[in-house]
């Protein structure tokens, strides 16, 4: 089973390092970043 997660931060830096670190994990799976938590979900 995989799991699957959304990157919101709105400093790109921060959520390129959590993509590598997610990219470890087996049962993980990044499936969107985004800048703002606005747009992809109620604000």
């Amino acid at each position: 089973m995989t799991i699957s997660v959304l990157l919101v931060d709105d400093q790109a830096l921060l959520r390129a390092g959590f993509r590598a670190l997610l990219a470890r994990a087996k049962t993980l799976a990044v499936v969107g970043e985004a800048a703002s938590g606005c747009g992809r979900t109620s604000c």
